[in-house]
């Protein structure tokens, strides 16, 4: 009626069938480990890249400051203060750029998340930060222009010609950013 199956046949089925139960339970074990991990990866990305658009924001606000005279050493000519007033404008300018692509990026990754308000949050932050941006690079222009009339007026050509080169830069990278 019923073959007989022996004892080495029954445990390699039962083997089998347990083998299997393991792998669906381990499977399901990882990617529900691996799923809440990307969730947690993705936070853990979104707060490191807000954390480098802080401290950025904190260079481009000192650069700025500095470019309005704060904290600058003694120069033999005015040129040469306006000079490097526009070349830390100009760093300002690269600082808030920099910012401004890493609070973009904050804000994709708090997106992923679901964290819509920190994510809204982030992008508000990119805006402040292009807007500082075009801001700094403009009073770039004008301190490198205004270093170029003094080096005009001092007959310094070498000079003259360096404060023009950043002044066009600067202009270039304004337009470019409209």
């Amino acid at each position: 009626m019923f073959p007989l199956l022996s004892v080495t046949t029954i445990n390699k089925a039962l083997m089998k069938m347990f083998a299997r139960l393991v792998v669906v339970v381990v499977l399901s074990c990882v990617s529900g480990y691996c799923l809440a991990d990307q969730s947690l990866s993705a936070r853990q990305r979104a707060e490191e890249w807000e954390y480098i658009a802080k401290i950025r924001s904190q260079i481009a606000t000192d650069h700025d400051l500095q470019g309005n005279g704060t904290g600058a050493n003694s120069f033999a000519t005015v040129g040469d203060l306006l000079d490097f007033y526009g070349d830390e404008k100009f760093l300002a300018y690269e600082n808030y750029q920099t910012a401004s692509q890493d609070w973009e990026k904050a804000a994709t990754a708090y997106q992923s998340t679901g964290d819509s308000i920190k994510a809204k949050q982030a992008r508000d932050n990119m805006s402040r930060s292009l807007e500082a941006a075009k801001r700094t690079l403009a009073e770039g222009v004008d301190l490198h222009m205004r270093a170029n009339d003094q080096y005009q007026a001092a007959n310094n050509l070498s000079k003259k010609i360096q404060a023009l080169e950043k002044a066009v830069r600067n202009r270039e990278r304004l337009i470019e950013m409209k």
